[in-house]
């Protein structure tokens, strides 16, 4: 799996905020001054990340044109935490999600210990286990014997824990 990048996850995020479901930066401005604010910043700094940004000047009013300079110059200066509240909030949010996959597994690592634990006590087999809430035999024994976190997924995981406790 490609890691996820900045420009990819603002793209993405972007699309998402805009109306249209589009990256065209002359649609995406005109959402903003008609009232679609919460685009304004992830639009700024996708166009900074992706290299649009002599696109974006021209359809920005003067005000947004001095601030984005502004925040141009900060980011090319590496000083994130200097950025106005509402740029860090986006780039937060990609810190978030790049990180997502280490905190899973470290949520299932924890769960794992309390499925065997409550397997163990209440005499449970991987069989009944798997039959019962129908997952993959091969997956679910590679989760229990060998820990390999990736064979389920946080949400089955979570099932699976749940399953036992109402044994």
């Amino acid at each position: 799996m490609r890691k996820l990048t900045m420009s990819g996850f603002l793209s993405g995020y972007v699309k998402s905020l805009s109306e249209n479901r589009t990256l065209n930066i002359h649609k995406l401005t005109g959402e903003v001054y008609n009232g679609n604010h919460r685009l304004r910043e992830p639009l700024f700094l996708y166009c900074y990340y992706s290299g649009k940004s002599d696109i974006l000047l021209k359809y920005l009013n003067d005000d947004d044109t001095s601030e984005y300079n502004y925040v141009s110059r900060l980011l090319k200066k590496n000083q994130i935490s200097s950025l106005p509240s509402d740029f860090e909030k986006v780039i937060n949010s990609y810190s978030r999600r790049v990180g997502m996959p280490e905190n899973d597994n470290h949520i299932k690592s924890l769960m794992l210990d309390k499925i065997i634990k409550l397997q163990k006590e209440k005499h449970v087999t991987n069989y009944r286990i798997y039959k019962d809430l129908q997952i993959n035999p091969g997956n679910f024994n590679s989760f229990i014997k060998n820990r390999n976190l990736n064979k389920l997924s946080l949400n089955k995981s979570r099932e699976v824990y749940n399953y036992l406790q109402n044994l």
